[in-house]
């Protein structure tokens, strides 16, 4: 068939309640494969679309011409998002995942979010499509908005099991709402439902307060109400919660954060960092940040692609084996953005071995196994040393009668240009703060940043860390005597490029040992 007659081949597309639609076969076929099946290969003249609205079709057709979806009307966007799953057009299903994400980083309204909640879910469901739920989680699973998530456990014992996942995961630390949800559950039916035994199979029992007190209501039931199997779920579910509380109340607190001195170090190779590793000297992945910067600025180091192959396995082996601190997500995104407008000749390398390490569980930490927790208050002691305080009541604690806000502070100070940076335990240090410090809270899995607002020569913009335990060296200036901070983005960035320094501290704490799903 010439390039003419292919032009002028056309389909007729069965539309629901209105008259078929003769399109452009070429149109449908150019960008699908499966519509390339369908009418190429097995030559069928027509297409059933009945499935779809007529609204949504002409949408749809508007879209493959114009090849860019800017914006949608949202009652029309599951079926636009479908048409383009099932159909495997890969721009619009990207497309449609960006138009997502957009709206759920900018809701501010309860039924907006009920909206994108359920398109989540259903492209969860329907469409075997993962991508929407996890974008949702990441932003909403830490809010401590446990209004949105009651609405729908209001009939729990109703629900389908694959939404049980998701608000699992939504739940992040707010163990409560699960636990109150089961409580009730439990008393109402005088036994357990199979939603009920879907949460208890797939919760995490590691915090030290409250699901004891299920437990007990469950072993009150009549001996008829439980099964064997029943029971033998319950039993190892109370002596995982028993061991969890009793190693947890022997646990004692980790201060130290970040010490540049120690992160500090001859290093010339990837090879070298995995030593450090190796010896002990090297105990969270930030440090390896710290390391991977100064090797890949200071030194002008491209390493080739096996030896950041080999050097990601070994990180991997290395953090399953010595329970490495993980880096949470949210340092790698602000990163990222840097490197990729950075003209350095190993900049792409640097974004490999970053883009890895995320993808790695063992390596890094989601959104939702982290809490953001902003500085509410700093206390200058002199001009090397600052207290930071900031409001954070640890999951773990339960409820707290003490005066003031639950909390911690950490203690910032430099010493010959090495900077640390350690949390506070003792309370006298706590009193006129505000805040009361548990010891429940510990220095692992604490990650601290200073956000940043770059200005590039161009005038773009961009949002990323001061250092956070990154890369921050003292430099000398042309007269001897005078010396400042070289931050690590100095490296990578053109000269020129100015900065706006937030005042704020942040720290991202992990508490992926206290959320509700496993």
């Amino acid at each position: 068939m010439t390039q003419a007659q292919l032009q002028e081949r056309t389909t007729v597309l069965i539309i629901r309640d209105s008259d078929p639609l003769c399109v452009e076969t070429n149109l449908l076929t150019e960008e699908s494969p499966v519509f390339r099946f369908i009418l190429d290969e097995c030559k069928f003249e027509e297409h059933d679309l009945t499935d779809f609205s007529p609204e949504a079709v002409g949408v749809f057709l508007t879209l493959l011409r114009d090849k860019e979806l800017t914006d949608v009307d949202k009652s029309l966007f599951r079926e636009i998002n479908k048409l383009a799953v099932t159909f495997e057009i890969a721009w619009l299903e990207k497309d449609c995942q960006r138009w997502m994400e957009n709206k759920i980083l900018a809701v501010s309204r309860e039924e907006d979010k009920t909206f994108l909640f359920d398109e989540s879910y259903y492209a969860f469901k329907t469409l075997k499509k993962d991508e929407f739920m996890t974008m949702f989680i990441d932003e909403f699973g830490n809010s401590d908005d446990i209004t949105f998530i009651s609405r729908y456990l209001e009939n729990f014992d109703n629900l389908e099991l694959s939404m049980l996942c998701p608000l699992l995961q939504l739940a992040g630390s707010n163990y409560k709402v699960i636990l109150n949800t089961l409580t009730n559950s439990v008393a109402t039916n005088v036994g357990l439902t199979k939603n009920t035994m879907f949460i208890l199979q797939n919760i995490n029992v590691s915090w030290q307060v409250g699901w004891s007190s299920l437990f007990n209501v469950i072993l009150e039931l009549p001996d008829t109400a439980l099964s064997v199997s029943d029971l033998k779920i319950i039993g190892n579910l109370q002596n995982s919660h028993v061991v969890a509380m009793t190693s947890k109340k022997k646990e004692i607190p980790q201060t130290l954060i970040y010490n540049s001195l120690k992160s500090s170090g001859r290093l010339m190779a990837l090879s070298d960092i995995v030593t450090s590793m190796s010896t002990g000297q090297t105990t969270s992945m930030m440090e390896v940040f710290r390391k991977m910067l100064y090797i890949l600025s200071w030194n002008q180091y491209t390493p080739s692609k096996e030896d950041m192959d080999q050097f990601i396995l070994e990180l991997e082996r290395l953090c399953q084996e010595k329970h490495i601190q993980r880096v949470p997500w949210r340092v790698i995104d602000l990163m990222l953005p840097v490197l990729r407008v950075s003209t350095k000749d190993n900049a792409e390398s640097f974004i490999s071995l970053l883009t890895s390490i995320r993808q790695s569980k063992v390596m890094s930490s989601s959104n939702r196994e982290n809490i953001v927790i902003k500085q509410i208050s700093e206390i200058k002691v002199n001009f090397d040393e600052r207290k930071l305080v900031y409001k954070f009541k640890h999951p773990s604690t339960g409820s707290c009668t003490l005066p003031g806000e639950c909390g911690f502070m950490e203690r910032l100070y430099a010493y010959h240009g090495y900077n640390t940076l350690e949390l506070v335990t003792d309370d006298k240090y706590y009193v006129g703060t505000g805040v009361h410090y548990h010891n429940d809270i510990s220095a692992r899995g604490m990650c601290m940043y200073r956000a940043i607002t770059l200005t590039l020569p161009d005038g773009s913009k961009l949002d990323t860390l001061e250092s956070g335990g990154l890369g921050r060296w003292w430099i000398l200036l042309p007269m001897p005597i005078l010396r400042r901070w070289r931050f690590w983005w100095e490296d990578w960035l053109p000269d020129g490029t100015t900065f706006e320094l937030k005042d704020d501290y942040y720290v991202v704490y992990n508490v992926s040992d206290y959320m509700v799903a496993k």
